[in-house]
């Protein structure tokens, strides 16, 4: 089934890209392609056999998919802040299932396993280009979004070290929800870097971006119905 999806995956997402720079109407149902086999794939396997952890991600990664068709147009800032808002609540849940494998017996007690250098490398690396991103919309004029960007960032870079510290036995399961959370955070920077600082003007950010969100997504699904 893994290798059926990669395939439909790569395809789909090659057609995404492809039509983002040729075929702007088409790109609007194209982009969620990939995820309608994504979120496929999670419902028969949440189906077969029922785990929280599963149906949680399910629930995030629908999320995402709406997230994506608010962000087709996401020159126009209300888009942007519902596209936004929507992948706000995709961490939430991706952040929830992460904690259904940390969380001890006992009550709110995580068995937090990570390197404390690498949540400090994490840390600074996010107040670093909050910051900057700050600068740009105030200079821009952009300044109500700047709360907002500033609680997705937190909540972008909480799922990258609950991805990291996920109690998982079987290491190739671990590795790909490692790889997928860091692949989704390159690409809402490079995202960022488009809308607020490139202004949309360098092309290869759009194949940059999507390539990088589908792999992370893809790698996030794996990761949950890898057995």
């Amino acid at each position: 089934m893994i290798i059926f999806v990669s395939i439909y995956v790569l395809i789909t997402s090659i057609f995404s890209i492809w039509c983002s720079y040729n075929n702007k109407k088409l790109y609007q149902f194209t982009k969620i392609l990939p995820m309608i086999g994504l979120i496929l794939v999670l419902g028969v396997n949440l189906f077969s056999k029922f785990e929280i952890f599963t149906l949680l991600m399910l629930i995030g990664i629908i999320l995402g998919s709406i997230g994506d068709l608010f962000l087709v147009n996401q020159q126009k800032p209300l888009f942007f802040v519902l596209g936004l808002s929507s992948f706000a609540l995709n961490h939430i849940f991706y952040i929830s299932a992460f904690l259904t494998k940390t969380l001890t017996l006992k009550p709110f007690s995580l068995n937090w396993q990570l390197n404390p250098l690498v949540i400090i490398v994490v840390i600074l690396l996010v107040l670093s280009y909050g910051t900057f991103l700050a600068f740009r919309m105030k200079r821009d004029g952009n300044t109500k979004l700047i709360v907002p960007v500033w609680i997705y960032i937190l909540l972008l870079s909480t799922m990258v070290l609950n991805a990291m510290n996920v109690n998982i036995v079987a290491q190739i399961k671990y590795n790909l929800f490692i790889i997928a959370a860091i692949l989704f955070f390159i690409s809402d920077g490079l995202l960022s870097v488009d809308f607020f600082i490139t202004k949309s003007k360098v092309k290869i950010m759009t194949a940059l971006v999507l390539s990088t969100y589908y792999a992370a997504q893809c790698l996030f699904v794996f990761g949950t119905i890898l057995k």
